[in-house]
């Protein structure tokens, strides 16, 4: 892989998983307003199925988001929706800080499936990286202090997002290599709204405008995020991809601080530190090879 395109990979992960935390932190506001999650994954989904329509008229070229194999598709819809169902419930559930030390195991699930499924084979550098962002992690949170908080739902919820984001990025790297980014995140958009609103047909919260507007927001980060997400998987593997999973915890840390203002501990500044060095190792050694 060229270096132009494993740097160009790097920076749309840190993109992506950077505007995920804006998208996180609008849910958890929304999920104060007691929205069930299928209806706040409903509204999202309908919200970037519309705002992909309105990017595909904008290019004149609106059937370019149908999918050209949608089987292959339906696969990653359910793991998808899975993750953001399972993202609404535990935000609801865990404090911000908690959720991010149990997603970030994700990295080291994603890098053993994508070993194990798609014969990706892990360099001494990259199980490093790995276990170095994760330690950085555990000190940045220290979640030993925090056992109280929560409750087991929220600790069962953000386990089943890992695991259903984790194999959602596997089959990515698999289906981005014949289908355009544009169609991923439409198709998901569409079954998801259609799904989850078909269950706001059985029972549904009215939403006020203040809770429409986080949804709205909520969709553009996310949305973008995705789009950012899809192109750094087509262009490196999915093991590179997840090792900036970590980079989270800075805008994490910042948006505690700027909305809750929560100042980071001494420990959490040399966790980041510790993630930071970690990412930056790696897109080094990356650049050096290519």
């Amino acid at each position: 892989m060229k270096a132009p395109s494993q740097l160009r990979a790097i920076g749309f992960a840190v993109a992506g998983f950077t505007l995920w935390v804006f998208g996180d932190t609008l849910m958890k506001l929304a999920s104060e307003a007691d929205l069930p999650p299928y209806e706040i994954v409903a509204f999202v989904c309908l919200f970037s199925a519309i705002l992909m329509m309105i990017k595909g008229a904008a290019q004149g070229d609106i059937m370019v988001l149908w999918p050209r194999r949608p089987g292959r598709q339906l696969g990653r819809v359910v793991l998808a929706l899975g993750c953001g169902t399972a993202n609404a419930v535990a935000l609801k559930h865990l404090p911000l800080t908690l959720f991010y030390a149990v997603v970030f195991t994700a990295p080291i699930v994603i890098s053993l499936l994508a070993a194990l499924l798609l014969r990706e084979p892990l360099t001494l550098v990259q199980i490093v990286a790995i276990i170095a962002g994760f330690a950085g992690v555990v000190v940045a949170i220290n979640p030993l202090d925090n056992l109280t908080q929560g409750d087991w739902i929220g600790y069962a919820a953000v386990s089943v997002s890992v695991l259903c984001f984790s194999a959602s990025a596997v089959w990515l790297r698999v289906i981005t290599q014949s289908e355009t980014v544009d169609s991923i995140a439409f198709f998901s958009g569409l079954t998801g709204a259609v799904a989850c609103g078909g269950v706001m047909a059985w029972h549904a919260v009215p939403v006020s405008l203040s809770t429409l507007l986080l949804l709205i927001g909520m969709a553009v980060f996310t949305l973008t995020g995705q789009l950012c997400n899809f192109t750094a998987l087509r262009l490196t593997t999915a093991a590179t991809v997840s090792q900036f999973h970590y980079t989270q915890i800075v805008a994490g840390a910042l948006l505690g601080f700027l909305i809750w203002q929560e100042v980071p501990a001494v420990h959490t500044v040399l966790g980041t530190a510790i993630i930071i060095g970690s990412g930056l190792y790696i897109a080094a050694r990356g650049h050096k090879r290519a």
